[in-house]
Order: C-alpha cells, then structure tokens, then sequence
C-alpha cells in the first residue's frame, strides 16, 4: 500500500458522486486513502480538478520506494513522479521561468497573489503562523522615464529587483504588481519584523547608486506594509497595504508606513 503525506498542503476540488463538486484540503483527502500501485496513485491525481490556489507537492512510499509526485504545476494538468531530489531540482529550475516577470525575475502578478491567497488561507484555518506584506513603488517613475527614458526606467527596475531580493529570506516572497510596484509575502513575520526590513530597504535603495549610461539616478521608495488578521480576505489585506502606501506618498514619499 502507498502511504501519501502532504507536505505543501492546498485546497483542491473534488467531484463527488451527485457531480457536485467538493473542495478539500489535501491532506484531508489523502487521510484514509487507499492506494495499492502507482497506478491508483496516478488515476487519484487525475480526479483532482483544476481550481485550485498554489501547487501542490506530496510525498508517497510504496515498496521502499519514494514517489515525489507534483501536481499541476505551471498551470499543467499532469502529474509529475521522481524518484531523486535531482529530478524535482532540475524541474523547477526549467519551469520556474514560466512563473517570473521577464525585466526583474520577480513572480508574476498572478502568482504572487497565489502565494498570499495561500498564506492567508494557512493562517485562518490553523491561526497560527502570523505573516505580513509589503507593498512599494519607485517614487516619481515616470520622472525617471521622462527624463533619462524608458531603457533607464527598465534599468531601474531591474537593479531594484535585485538589490531588493538580497535582503530577502529564503521563503519570502516577491513579485511585480504593476508597472513600479512590488509585493512582498514575509511568512512567519509580525509587524516590528515588517517594519525593520521595510526601513532596510528604504534605506538600501535611498543609497545606491542606480548608475546608467555614466548617469546617477536618485532612487526612492515608499512603502506600506500590514500584517495579516483572521478576518482578513485577499482584496482587505491587499487593500489596506494600498492604503499604506498611499499615506506614504501622501506623508512626503520615501517612507515606511503602517496601515
């Protein structure tokens, strides 16, 4: 028998006998699962529909063997079984592109979303695990274009990705919102931790030097930033980190603001 554990939990859909569908947490669908072969492994990955938030990632031993099986990943219906953490490495790797924005190699509007939708789901259901998220822009983008053009702008872009990312943990998580705005998922992260590396980065970027074409461009951000509450939906959270970060431009820009 193949014992399944989930390891990145999510919420699928399931078909039931009536043709309603059913959601369900992955690891409640596996628990008294019977599963004799690769096989009913397989044909049970193939009834999980497609709506769902983040991919998923589950573990199964049959035979003293291993079976790393991942699902739908990359919007593919299909599931994927190694038997080598190589393999798993050299797949995420090759796919992990699809899921970047191309200028800054930072997670696509839609995928960034997946992850705090994720996260605020984890938080409501087992109350625990505090997160907080970090919203910011480049203060007077368009100046920028203006003035130096649009290659200097992407320059810009590109260089506060990466300058950004460096100061980032492992499981935090950044993406592209929208032209010069960014999203930050801290995981494990309450306010004062929000607010210290959302002054890091104001400081950080205030003092580079964005140098193109022989040409120093000053760089500032403002940033908004809150922490995730149990009564929390994705639009309140994002909504209110919008409004932090409009009160930090509206206090003067290139600050840090709580909302």
């Amino acid at each position: 028998m193949i014992q399944p554990t989930a390891i990145f939990d999510g919420i699928i859909s399931l078909n039931k006998k009536d043709g309603a569908i059913k959601n369900i947490w992955l690891s409640e669908a596996l628990k008294n699962l019977s599963l004799q072969s690769k096989e009913d492994l397989e044909n049970f990955f193939q009834t999980i529909l497609h709506k769902k938030v983040c991919p998923l990632l589950a573990v199964f031993q049959h035979q003293e063997k291993t079976y790393v099986v991942f699902y739908k990943i990359f919007q593919d219906d299909v599931v994927f079984f190694f038997q080598n953490i190589s393999a798993i490495k050299k797949l995420l790797f090759d796919k992990e592109e699809v899921l970047l924005d191309g200028l800054t190699k930072c997670y696509l509007k839609k995928e960034i979303e997946a992850f705090i939708t994720q996260a605020l789901e984890y938080f409501i259901r087992y109350k625990k695990e505090k997160f907080s998220v970090i919203m910011f822009d480049i203060d007077f983008f368009k100046k920028v274009n203006d003035t130096y053009g649009h290659l200097a702008g992407d320059f810009v872009l590109k260089e506060l990705a990466t300058l950004v990312k460096t100061s980032l943990r492992k499981s935090d998580v950044c993406g592209r919102f929208g032209g010069e705005e960014f999203l930050i998922l801290l995981p494990n992260t309450r306010t004062n931790g929000a607010f210290e590396l959302a002054n890091k980065l104001n400081n950080q970027v205030k003092n580079h030097s964005f140098i193109y074409n022989e040409q120093k461009i000053p760089i500032t951000i403002s940033i908004g930033i809150t922490s995730a509450s149990y009564t929390d939906s994705f639009h309140s959270l994002i909504q209110r980190c919008d409004e932090a970060l409009y009160l930090a431009k509206k206090n003067g820009r290139n600050r840090v603001q709580y909302q």
